[in-house]
């Protein structure tokens, strides 16, 4: 699988996302990994958004967030590596992850990265595996 494609304003999300798919691909188990060359087809993965809202504030103060929710969206495609035809093609999928909010912005996003592009991984896999035809 060639690394994501992130054209969000958001750097390096494309790491993390593909680390994550990778993963969960061999979690899963029900496609094998291989190289390009000798694969049968081929998974492109486009992030097309990068969100981070405020679900709560303190009490104390109404500006200060007190979690947050980051959502990762995606488009997947995956082509017969011949033919070109296209096997599975998605709309929108999203993951997220919910998380306090701890230290500074910054650091919130890094924190709740992981988990967002987890979620979005194995929802991915599960478009691709039950789409699947044999």
């Amino acid at each position: 699988m060639p690394t994501a494609a992130n054209v969000t304003n958001e750097p390096l999300l494309e790491n993390e996302v593909t680390t994550s798919i990778l993963s969960e691909l061999q979690r899963d188990g029900s496609l094998s990994l291989a190289s390009e060359a000798t694969a049968d087809s081929i998974m492109t993965v486009r992030i097309t958004d990068y969100d981070l809202t405020p679900l709560s504030f303190t009490n104390d103060n109404r500006a200060e967030p007190e979690q947050y929710r980051l959502t990762l969206t995606a488009e997947v495609e995956l082509v017969e590596r011949e033919t070109g035809k296209s096997l599975v093609r998605s709309g929108r999928i999203t993951g997220e992850d919910d998380f306090p909010f701890a230290g500074d912005l910054t650091q919130a996003k890094r924190t709740g990265l992981p988990d967002a592009a987890a979620d979005l991984a194995r929802v991915i896999v599960a478009t691709v595996t039950e789409a699947w035809v044999e």
